[in-house]
């Protein structure tokens, strides 16, 4: 008999001796769930420091300042900018929940995390009640990680050959005049080392130095430590620099240091929007879409992509790593916020196969069934179907469809990252998303040289090309595999969308979507 059969007869032996175990329930993902679920432990202490952000529907300075008024009257500093569509409140919990009229209170779920929520919405006074549309940070349940991070990998000669990149680089297209900013749970305690990776990674590729400015801003509430949930924050950051800089080795890059809660990163990412319109947005921050706490919530937390959309920048956002199961494997099928956005491009993934001298061979889905793992791809349950979403090729339907594009994400196909002084090998769609921000960067660079309009929102281009693709051959169409429950076929599906780069290519059916009017 086999050792694996002596086990399993063992296991069978054990459990049909008495009663059956349980299963374990899956973990919540809704706040709703873990309430129902969680001890009670009392309300939140009156002095304990609280932030909350408010959404507007009307930024009219004269409705505005008076409402702030009386939140500063309740003994709550304000925080607004005149333009955003948010403003920040920081107070104790007292305060905050006699302003809000609602009682904050301490929660220990079954696996031992503890957080605090309102015991229900908040009540807004009359001043409030005129402009404003959502309220975030009544509840710290909802929390935002990195797309991946696994423990050589491909080299930016790699990659730059089996994506048709080098074509745009040997037309001295380098990223230079352009910008990508990078939201990032990074602490900023660590940026030191991470200066010091970024230097000996671009000594080891015959790189130019780094050009990064790195913001932080206390009120922005950016991790003391790397506290990563079993994800490195530095060597996110690390993976998310050295892919652009593989490519666009000429563009600015600049971090926006945040916190882990969904309210903690929104002032960052508003500042990121707000100084920088004209760069393209690499991000993978990112969490299920089902973990936002209640419509109002959603309204603060897609505040700054609001801002975004209206500066018409290019956004590519991880689309996560658990297949189409963003929230888990035991609970229903979902997709990845901030990647699940009509104004953003989600970013999938693949697991790549290069030919013997290194270029492209083919791809399939990243998909891996036994670590619960592959690109994120699926159905919102928040936004309505976009117009760029409706045409030839593109299922029915009234819901945003995920993803966009992908690129290599499978971490045995992964990147070679420096981070923490050491050598990695690291995937995730977190490294799919920067290498689309690094194409961008490029096409960018060319449109500016060409006189014509940058980017903006990727994604009516990107459907145009893509339903065009069999003259224009942009994209490498990926018809093997699945991720986990969506497979690939010819055209966009939800497994891949529709498919990964060719730069080349890309650039060229860019310059004639915008001079034909995409038509």
């Amino acid at each position: 008999m086999s050792r694996g059969l002596v086990v399993l007869f063992l296991v069978a032996a054990v459990l049909g001796a008495g009663t059956l175990a349980a299963a374990t329930p899956p973990a919540p993902v809704t706040l709703r769930e873990a309430l129902a679920v969680s001890q009670r432990l009392g309300p939140v202490r009156a002095s304990a420091p609280i932030h909350v952000a408010i959404a507007f529907r009307k930024l009219d300075p004269a409705l505005v300042r008076p409402a702030l008024a009386s939140a500063r009257l309740a003994n709550l500093r304000t925080s607004w900018t005149p333009g955003d569509g948010i403003a920040f409140l920081n107070g104790s919990a007292g305060s905050i929940d006699r302003f809000f009229g609602v009682r904050l209170t301490r929660y220990r779920m079954p696996g031992g995390r503890e957080f605090f929520a309102g015991d229900h919405e908040a009540v807004l006074r009359p001043a409030l009640r005129k402009i404003v549309d959502g309220v975030a940070g009544l509840d710290d349940f909802g929390q935002l990680g990195v797309a991946a991070i696994r423990p050589g990998g491909l080299t930016p000669s790699d990659v730059l050959s089996f994506y048709d990149i080098s074509a745009l680089r040997a037309r001295g297209l380098d990223g230079t005049g352009e910008t990508v900013v990078f939201p990032e749970l990074t602490s900023p305690g660590d940026v030191p080392t991470l200066r010091q990776d970024l230097a000996y990674y671009a000594t080891k590729y015959n790189l130019p130095p780094f050009d990064l400015t790195v913001r932080s801003d206390s009120a922005w509430h950016p991790l003391a430590t790397d506290d990563s949930y079993g994800e490195s924050a530095l060597s996110e950051a690390a993976l998310d620099l050295e892919i652009v800089h593989a490519i666009a080795p000429k563009a600015k890059l600049v971090i926006y240091t945040e916190g882990r809660g969904y309210v903690d990163g929104i002032a960052a990412e508003l500042a990121m929007v707000r100084e920088h319109p004209t760069a393209v947005i690499s991000d993978s921050i990112g969490g299920c879409e089902l973990g936002i706490s209640s419509a109002s919530a959603l309204k603060v937390v897609d505040a700054p992509w609001d801002r975004q959309a209206q500066e018409n920048m290019t956004h590519f956002a991880a689309s996560g790593d658990s297949g189409a199961y963003d929230c888990g494997q035991n609970h229903q099928a979902a997709v990845d916020f901030p990647s699940d956005l009509p104004t953003v491009t989600a970013v999938g993934g693949t697991t790549v196969f290069e030919t013997t001298s290194g270029a492209y061979g083919r791809e399939v889905v990243w998909g891996d069934p036994l670590a619960e793992a592959g690109g994120g791809g699926g159905i919102t349950q928040l936004y309505k179907r976009p117009d760029y979403q409706h045409g030839p090729g593109i299922t029915t339907g009234t819901a945003r469809l995920v993803p966009d594009v992908s690129a290599v994400a499978d971490w045995h196909t992964g990147w070679y990252v420096r981070a923490g002084g050491a050598d990695h090998q690291v995937g995730g769609t977190s490294a799919a998303a920067p290498l689309w921000a690094g194409v961008a960067a490029l096409i960018d660079q060319d449109l500016v040289a060409s006189h014509l309009r940058r980017i903006g929102l990727a994604n009516p281009a990107l459907y145009w090309i893509g339903q065009r693709n069999g003259t224009l051959r942009a994209f490498h169409d990926i018809t093997v595999g699945n991720n986990l429950l969506y497979v690939a076929h010819a055209g966009w599906d939800n497994a891949t969308g529709w498919g990964t780069p060719d730069a080349a290519a890309l650039d060229a059916a860019w310059k004639t979507y915008i001079r034909t009017g995409g038509t």
